[in-house]
């Protein structure tokens, strides 16, 4: 079984990693992807930075929709940020600016995930009208890290002596871990639980350990 522990479960957004495929696209962001489609979104755009995987690209972003054989944007992350409602970003310091933030659909929510600086800092998003932020550091609300989800989704496997980890293991994790956030906690500093509650472990094992023998791969 292969397994990348850094698959976007928590939320969608693991940090930047830096595992490429031959033709140059990150494996993370290839793994967020895979996930966000399953949310049936209407469009979802991927950019690629600097070591980008067109040649005639290399020096900035190329936008693109897996989900379409005909580009419907032109240019680059600033073009493809325009009436945006999500900002998942895994890849180097201060890409996105306030003018980029301004120019999506009103209340976005942006994962600037690069480390230790994101692509664009959480108080600057907020001043130019993002709804959330989240980073993948710890002295910023809403820190998205995989400790969220592991050892959870390991125990959960290993309950059951799972054949595979599946999409709906990694989503029974997530649905989990949003779980855990009450009504009267959920606020646009608390989208998700902190990294040392006591719950988290638990409660992604026995999801992700349901979803495995809803889906015929558990072995017990």
């Amino acid at each position: 079984m292969q397994f990348h522990d850094r698959e976007s479960v928590i939320q969608i957004t693991p940090l930047w990693e830096g595992e490429r495929f031959p033709d140059g696209r990150p494996k993370v962001s290839t793994e967020i992807l895979d996930v966000i489609r399953t949310l049936s979104l209407e469009e979802v755009w991927e950019t690629g930075y600097a070591y980008g995987y067109d040649n005639q690209f290399q020096t900035g972003f190329l936008a693109s929709n897996p989900q379409m054989t005909q580009p419907t944007v032109r240019g680059g992350l600033k073009e493809a940020l325009v009436g945006a409602n999500l900002f998942v970003g895994v890849s180097a310091p201060n890409l996105v600016t306030p003018d980029m933030v301004q120019s999506m659909a009103p209340g976005p929510i942006l994962f600037p995930m690069a480390n230790p600086t994101p692509e664009i800092m959480p108080d600057l998003a907020r001043a130019a009208g993002a709804a959330v932020v989240g980073t993948g550091r710890s002295d910023f609300p809403n820190q998205i890290n995989n400790v969220l989800a592991f050892p959870g989704i390991f125990r959960g496997t290993f309950d059951v002596r799972a054949k595979e980890i599946n999409e709906e293991m990694k989503m029974a994790a997530a649905h989990a871990l949003a779980g855990l956030v009450s009504e009267e906690d959920l606020s646009a500093d608390c989208i998700l639980p902190k990294a040392f509650d006591p719950q988290v472990g638990p409660a992604v094992a026995a999801a992700v350990a349901q979803a495995a023998r809803n889906t015929g791969v558990a072995r017990i």
